[in-house]
């Protein structure tokens, strides 16, 4: 099994390049297969997404109760901005990692754990680095990290419906969120998980794109299978 996480800020495009990849490899002839883990989330409305995410954290507590209240002291002691805050970024990490115990095969993750770490320390006032909570066993084998300028991501934001109220006023320090990433870079890069850097700043820029990342995604299930 092959996990490769898309990270990067909202906007960038991860979604949509994820699906772009799935569409192009699942419809073609060849024993290549992807599961896009999150599409059943991500095509469901705002309270399906909830209700999917608080039974599989439910789940997660039947099944591993230590690991989740672990999980709950970390975010805790990260001390976030409220408790709204607090409790969005715990059901969104505790989902993500059940999608990923529960999946077998290979799976492309638009908002995988390290996207998750991100989003807890946007809204923490200490910072939670990403070895005190992903364990090893759920590290992603090659991460994309999405790229746009800062015009892009405005832009794309706007035009999109039912915008996370949360996120979009933390969108309004670009720079801090943009240094959060950079740190999380960094101490995946120090993990020895391989990461690389794709620019996203044309509106049809996403063919050529996945393109480029279903050859780089083969090249790695060669170095997986020798």
């Amino acid at each position: 099994m092959v996990t490769i996480e898309f990270l990067g800020l909202p906007g960038t495009g991860k979604t949509t390049l994820v699906k772009e990849i799935c569409n192009r490899v699942n419809d073609s002839e060849n024993s290549l297969h992807f599961t896009n883990a999150l599409e059943h989330y991500t095509n469901s409305g705002r309270h399906k997404r909830l209700f999917i995410k608080t039974y599989s954290v439910i789940n997660e507590i039947l099944t591993d109760p230590r690991k989740f209240f672990r999980e709950f002291r970390i975010i805790y002691d990260s001390v976030q901005l409220s408790i709204k805050d607090f409790f969005i970024v715990l059901l969104n990490f505790s989902f993500i990692s059940h999608i990923l115990r529960k999946n077998k095969g290979h799976i492309l993750l638009d908002q995988g754990l390290y996207q998750a770490v991100w989003s807890i320390n946007i809204s923490a006032k200490k910072y939670v680095p990403i070895k005190t909570i992903i364990p090893p066993t759920l590290k992603p084998d090659l991460v994309f990290y999405i790229c746009a300028n800062d015009h892009i991501i405005n832009k794309r934001i706007e035009n999109r419906d039912g915008i996370n109220l949360r996120m979009n006023k933390k969108l309004t320090d670009v720079t801090k969120l943009k240094n959060i990433a950079d740190r999380i870079i960094q101490e995946i890069e120090e993990n020895n998980v391989k990461i690389i850097k794709l620019q996203n700043n044309k509106t049809d820029q996403i063919k050529s794109l996945s393109q480029s990342v279903i050859e780089t995604i083969k090249e790695q299930l060669k170095q997986e299978i020798c």
